[in-house]
């Protein structure tokens, strides 16, 4: 992690380092002010809605969070949320629902309040690091650690990548997390300085904030390799120098934060087992190539955040010869990262600043990079949350190193570029922060960014539509997702829905026995053509088809409702009110009216 190492290189006469005694209120005002800023900006969030990508299994359609009991924690513990197993943001939803209810305002407020604290300890923990390597002001901390905690803290604040994390209420994982995440390491500093009587509270504390981090997210797997790292830099611990047995010393010394890192991934995997891509679809050699260029892609994102997508889709061939890892994507990200990690060694030696900032950013990206394949999006902006610390202390010691030059023009050159690129920073945030206003402004950004080849964005959006009972536009991308996939069995399924419902019969049998043709266990097919022929008086058929969708699906309330009306249909009330009846109980609160009929 960077610090001010660069305070040590030699300087001329004209480039000495001016002292600038600051105080500790000083410094707290500056965390608070880079985390109040932040605050400010992220402020049109608090006006947006949920979005119908995994908010409604986290937040608005989970009836778990809406009582907090011995029920509850056992849900949170031992069953995955939407593929994944994170209890302890489970467990803030549920205190948001029981402060806020539904208004997705209060859910926004926290997610807001978290990226800023987090701000403000991207400042403190800048600062602490600049300091741990540094040269120390006589009586206090000095302009260095200042400027360079005050810009790496507001970089991270106010970079548009990290709007997905904070404007996205179900990426409440990531802004937790990182709260803990950055909670261990400073706890872990403490420890490294603290003497003998104290180290086993800090010790202790950094074990506990890591158990926190991972209950609100697994990514936080990587922080031992990270504690490790700042051993070598800025802390530069004796067992470092001290050969083999040093660096085993200091392995063995982080050895529960290792075996809580596996049990995490362990459980991460559990969770995650339906969303793995195989290695049969996806080969280790072509991972690797996707993981270099995921490595580059968030660079180059944090460098120049334009064209930021909620979704960015893969483009490798899926069968690919060695011709196609020769093209300038795979060959150019390898090159480059070859390159940065040479030159972060050789001139390790005189700064290892740039060595350990580097290996931060590659340990924590590792998890997210590509390798281990989940789901079908290539990259996330929510990915480089954390990741992006290592380049943003960074360049915030480079801001600090010209902040104490008594070169005038150096530092006014410094405050001026510091502050433009904030103020463009800012302005593309709140921008971003639209995007995820509603469900339809999140795919439509999408679309516009890579129309017409994503074909599950375009069913995404089709079904947004359709519950707006905007049928032509609905039915408009639902033909463009067939067109771009001609056996998608969703989207003739939404399809057939869209037809059924605008009152085509016909059209929406036809796309519901297709459906059910490319995907003969699709209950959501088979329940919507029964319901097609209800609607049109076919009770024979209806009952036929509701049943094979409850045979496949069993826990579907609506399917009950739906053949009990199939059995009124077809003049058989006692079957109707038991299948009445299940629904109620199954929470189908529109079977009540039937119950004693």
């Amino acid at each position: 992690m960077p610090h001010c190492e660069l305070m040590k290189m030699p300087l001329s006469d004209k480039d000495s380092v001016i002292g600038f005694p600051v105080s500790k209120k000083a410094t707290l005002c500056a965390a608070v002010l880079s985390a109040l800023i932040t605050f400010i900006v992220y402020i049109p969030a608090l006006w947006n809605g949920f979005v119908g990508w995994d908010d409604p299994a986290y937040v608005y359609e989970n009836a778990a969070i809406q009582s907090i009991n011995s029920a509850f924690f056992n849900y949170i513990f031992t069953t995955p949320v939407n593929g994944n197993w994170h209890p302890l943001t489970i467990l803030s939803y549920a205190v948001d629902y029981a402060i806020w209810g539904l208004d997705p305002w209060g859910y926004h407020f926290v997610n807001i309040l978290f990226h800023a604290v987090n701000t403000a300890l991207v400042f403190i923990l800048t600062f602490e690091l600049a300091r741990a390597g540094g040269r120390r002001m006589e009586g206090s901390a000095g302009l260095f650690e200042l400027a360079a905690g005050l810009v790496a803290a507001l970089l991270f604040g106010l970079h548009p990548l990290h709007v997905e994390s904070v404007a996205w209420v179900s990426e409440r994982k990531d802004v937790l997390s990182a709260f803990f995440f950055i909670l261990t390491i400073l706890a872990y500093l403490r420890y490294a300085a603290a003497g003998s009587a104290k180290k086993g509270a800090y010790y202790g504390g950094a074990l506990f904030f890591f158990i926190l981090a991972l209950l609100s997210k697994p990514m936080a797997i990587t922080l031992p390799a990270v504690l490790l790292v700042l051993d070598f830099y800025p802390l530069e611990r004796p067992d470092v120098k001290a050969g083999i047995k040093g660096i085993y010393r200091l392995i063995t010394e982080k050895t529960p934060f290792f075996i809580l890192a596996a049990i995490a991934s362990f459980l991460t995997v559990w969770a995650q087992k339906n969303a793995l891509i195989p290695l049969a679809n996806v080969p280790v050699l072509l991972r690797i190539f996707i993981a270099f260029r995921a490595f580059v892609f968030y660079l180059y994102k944090m460098i120049v955040p334009l064209g930021l997508s909620p979704y960015y889709p893969y483009d490798y061939n899926p069968d690919p010869s060695v011709k196609d890892f020769l093209n300038y994507e795979y060959a150019g990200s390898l090159a480059l990262l070859a390159v940065v990690t040479i030159l972060c060694i050789v001139t390790a030696k005189r700064h290892k600043v740039f060595l350990a900032a580097w290996l931060y950013y590659i340990i924590t990206l590792i998890p997210v990079s590509g390798i281990v394949q989940v789901g079908g999006q290539a990259a996330a902006d929510r990915y480089a949350y954390l990741p992006s610390l290592g380049p943003f202390m960074l360049a915030g010691v480079g801001a600090g190193y010209l902040a104490v030059m008594h070169k005038k023009q150096a530092r006014a050159f410094c405050f001026a570029a510091a502050a433009a690129v904030l103020i463009v920073l800012s302005a593309l945030t709140v921008r971003q922060i639209r995007v995820w206003k509603d469900t339809l402004s999140l795919w439509s950004r999408t679309i516009e960014i890579f129309p017409d080849s994503i074909p599950v964005i375009h069913l995404s959006r089709g079904r947004e539509y359709l519950k707006m009972g905007d049928f032509k536009r609905a039915i408009m991308d639902f033909d463009i997702a067939i067109g771009i996939y001609p056996d998608y069995g969703d989207a003739y399924t939404a399809r057939g829905r869209a037809y059924g419902q605008s009152g085509e019969r016909e059209k929406a049998v036809r796309d519901f026995n297709r459906a059910i043709e490319l995907n003969p266990k699709d209950a959501a097919s088979y329940h919507d053509r029964g319901v097609t022929y209800l609607n049109g008086g076919e009770y024979g058929k209806a009952a036929e088809d509701i049943k094979k969708s409850i045979e496949l699906a069993p826990d579907h309330g609506m399917a009950y409702l739906n053949l009990g009306l199939a059995y009124v249909g077809l003049g058989d009330r006692e079957l109707a009110a038991i299948n009445f009846k299940k629904a109620h109980d199954m929470g189908a609160v529109q079977a009540e009216k039937y119950l004693n009929r």
